[in-house]
């Protein structure tokens, strides 16, 4: 063998390592970029299901309070005083004031994600819960009734644009 052949072949075997190597590293950036990808999106999944957990829980408070004031509308005026009804009321008014809390927690990972139009639709719903919330128990009249009537209406479709929206941002990455 010739010290052409054996430079030769140090070449070709120089040049495939080479080859081989850069390839290798480049995969390498595709399974971490992958990876990375994976775990911001499976982050921001979670983050979103804790936004929509905090919803889901204020809802409910939200449904509970509401019914319990139409039945406690459904009681003539005069005798609504000392009725269970008004005690549960009471009760549900404040553990309303407290679900309303976790709005402030929501707006934040909806910021921190990078949702300025979520958090603006839910900052809308918001308003109109805060409404309902200071009407609900300024007086316990029919008319306080009927002025809640469109703030309900309102609650429902601002939701529903909340959601949606969540909904979409949810489905990114």
């Amino acid at each position: 063998m010739t010290w052409i052949e054996v430079a030769d072949s140090a070449i070709k075997i120089g040049l495939g390592a080479l080859i081989a190597g850069w390839f290798a590293a480049r995969n390498n950036k595709a399974t971490l970029e992958r990876d990375a990808r994976k775990r911001y999106a499976e982050r921001r999944r979670d983050l979103i299901q804790r936004a929509v957990d905090r919803l889901v829980e204020y809802e409910k408070t939200y449904r509970h309070q509401k019914a319990v004031f139409e039945n406690l509308m459904r009681v003539p005026p005069a005798s609504r005083e000392g009725t269970q009804q008004l005690k549960d009321f009471n009760l549900l008014d404040e553990k309303l004031r407290v679900s309303t809390e976790m709005f402030a927690e929501v707006t934040g990972i909806l910021l921190v994600l990078g949702e300025p139009g979520v958090e603006a639709s839910m900052d809308k719903y918001r308003l109109l819960c805060d409404q309902w919330y200071t009407k609900s128990h300024s007086s316990l009249t029919d008319e306080q009734a009927a002025v809640l009537e469109p703030i309900r209406v309102n609650i429902v479709a601002a939701r529903q644009e909340f959601m949606a929206k969540l909904a979409t941002s949810y489905k990114e990455e």
